[in-house]
This record gives C-alpha cells, structure tokens and sequence, in this order.
C-alpha cells in the first residue's frame, strides 16, 4: 500500500500532519512537546496524544514519537506500524 507523510514542527510549539495511507488521508494541526526521549503531537480539542493512533484510523489521535538521532520513530504499541520522520 503507498504511504506518504509529512510532519511540521514548528519553534513555537505547533505543528501541521500530514498521512495519506492508501484511500486514507489525515490531517491535523496542534501543539507539540517534547518529554525525554519521546515527542508528543497532540491534536488541537486534545489534552494528550493517543498511544495507539493507527495510520487506517479516520482521524488524527495524535502522535508518540521516539527521538533517534535527528529522527522521530513512530512504532504503534508492537502493531507492525512504523515510521519514521527525518529531518
């Protein structure tokens, strides 16, 4: 299935997404931070990020990110599900 994404995070703490996984497409705006090792990307209306946000879920949940290196890792609680965001 074609995957593409893109993530903007921004010095003041928001950030736009993008996913488009096969007919799916999401999109959300928000805030972001960062947590020790990890990002949170919390969609606008949300207090926190979902742990288990699927790339086939109808919409944003939010993001957790590991932080490797200059990328973020987005691996989905064991699913299978991964990515990764370069810089």
């Amino acid at each position: 299935m074609e995957v593409g994404s893109e993530l903007l995070l921004r010095k003041d703490g928001s950030f736009e997404f993008m996913l488009a996984y096969g007919a799916n497409d999401q999109y959300g705006k928000g805030c972001w931070v960062k947590k020790g090792s990890t990002v949170e990307v919390i969609p606008a209306g949300r207090s926190s990020a979902s742990t288990d946000h699927m790339p086939d879920d109808s919409g944003l949940g939010g993001l957790v990110l590991t932080i490797s290196g200059r990328s973020l890792v987005w691996d989905i609680n064991g699913s299978g599900h991964k990515g990764r965001f370069e810089k």
